[in-house]
C-alpha cells in the first residue's frame, strides 16, 4: 500500500555499508520536523546498533504504524533534499541481492550517483588569528608589509577563520607564508568539519526531449518488463540475451 509522506510516522532503511549479516530492512521513525521530506529513495542518517553509531541509508519504504510495540530509534538526519533513487531501482536492487548474494547497500550504490555518495561533512585544516586587534594594528603601523602576508590577515580580519586551502587560493600565497604567519604568533591552525551540499537544481538547465527508443532498444525494454513480472510471479528471473 502507498503511504503519502505527510502522513507517513515511520520508515524502512537499509545501510549503505554493511555485511550480509546485518543485511535487511531495519524501522525507524521519522521526527516531526522531517514528515513530508523523508521519502522511499531518500539518503538518511541512523544511530545503528547497540552504541549508537551514525550509519548512511537508503530509505526504503514508508509506513503508517510501528511494526510493533517497542521503542522505535528515530532518524537523526536527511544527507539528501530529494530523493536519488526511483522505485524501479530500489525493487531492481532487492532482484539483485537475491541473484548476485551482493547487499542491498552494494547494489544500490551502482545506481546512485558518486557525487551524491560523496557528499557529507569532512575534517579540514583551519586558520584563525590569535588577536585580531593586534593584527589589525601592526598592519595599520607598516609593521607587516609582505603582499601574501597582508592579504591572509586581511581576509581573516573580515571572516575571524577560513579553511587554509581557501586561503590559499583567495590569497594567492603557499602553505610556507602561512606557516611563516603561525611561527611569528600571528595565527593559528586547527582542524574542523566543512559541510558539503548536494547540489540543487537550477533553472538553466538544458531542457532535452523525451528520448525515444528505437525498434531494437524497445523490443530490449519489453523483453526485460516481462522477465521482472515473471519474476515477481514465480520468484526466478527469466535471463535474456539482448
Amino acid at each position: 500500500m502507498m503511504v503519502a509522506a505527510r502522513d507517513a510516522s515511520y520508515c524502512r532503511v537499509v545501510l549503505m555499508e554493511s555485511t550480509l549479516q546485518f543485511d535487511r530492512e531495519y524501522t525507524y521513525a521519522i521526527p516531526q520536523e522531517l514528515r513530508g521530506q523523508v521519502l522511499p529513495g531518500s539518503i538518511v542518517e541512523v544511530p545503528f546498533g547497540r552504541g549508537n553509531r551514525c550509519a548512511d541509508a537508503y530509505c526504503m519504504a514508508l509506513q503508517l504504524n510501528p511494526p510493533d510495540d517497542f521503542y522505535i530509534k528515530p532518524i537523526q538526519a536527511l544527507k539528501s533534499d530529494r530523493p536519488v533513487l526511483t522505485a524501479d531501482q530500489i525493487e531492481l536492487a532487492a532482484m539483485m541481492k537475491e541473484r548476485y548474494l551482493c547487499t542491498y547497500g552494494a547494489a544500490l550504490r551502482c545506481m546512485t550517483p558518486s557525487t551524491v555518495i560523496s557528499v557529507g561533512d569532512r575534517k579540514v585544516r583551519f586558520a584563525m588569528l590569535i588577536d585580531p586587534a593586534d593584527a589589525a594594528r601592526r598592519i595599520a603601523a607598516g609593521e607587516i608589509d609582505r603582499l601574501g602576508h597582508v592579504r591572509v590577515i586581511q581576509m581573516l580580519l573580515e571572516y575571524e577563520t577560513a579553511p587554509t586551502y581557501e586561503l590559499q587560493s583567495a590569497c594567492q600565497v603557499s602553505p610556507a607564508v602561512l606557516k611563516t604567519l603561525e611561527k611569528k604568533g600571528l595565527i593559528s591552525f586547527y582542524r574542523g568539519e566543512i559541510r558539503r551540499e548536494l547540489e540543487t537544481d537550477s533553472d538553466d538547465h538544458e531542457i532535452v526531449d523525451d528520448f525515444m527508443l528505437n525498434s531494437d532498444q524497445q523490443q530490449a525494454v519489453e523483453r526485460i518488463c516481462s522477465s521482472m513480472n515473471t519474476a515477481r510471479e514465480l520468484g526466478t528471473l527469466q535471463e535474456c540475451m539482448l
